[in-house]
């Protein structure tokens, strides 16, 4: 379990209202909203947890989930055809891995020049 540190913030009347409704529609607790809204903005801003990070993590998960159903699977013209999709997802990934860094590069260039 992560170790959590106490913060206390000031919100304005209509914004703690808003994040007090969304609590109560989504039956989450007005912190744990909090913390995914300041988690994600952060996210946003750190370059090493972007988006293309997530992404990436997303296309391993089905990746793996495509594998698993190529090796359960007794059709050959299904298996050929899950065995083609994980060659594509593949190729697609590692081009979304060099277009990350190229951009990750590029932020440094930019951040160093300023």
């Amino acid at each position: 379990m992560q170790q959590k540190e106490r913060l206390n913030i000031y919100l304005p009347k209509r914004l703690k209202r808003r994040l007090k409704d969304l609590s109560e529609d989504t039956g989450q607790s007005m912190n744990d909203l909090t913390v995914d809204a300041i988690k994600d903005r952060v996210d946003r801003g750190d370059s090493a947890h972007s988006a293309p990070d997530i992404v990436l993590d997303r296309l391993g998960q089905v990746l793996n989930t495509l594998i698993l159903v190529a090796q359960d699977t007794t059709n050959n013209e299904v298996k050929q055809l899950v065995e083609e999709l994980v060659e594509e997802q593949q190729t697609l990934m590692s081009d979304i891995r060099k277009d990350h860094a190229e951009i990750k590069q590029l932020l440094t260039d930019i951040r160093n020049r300023q």
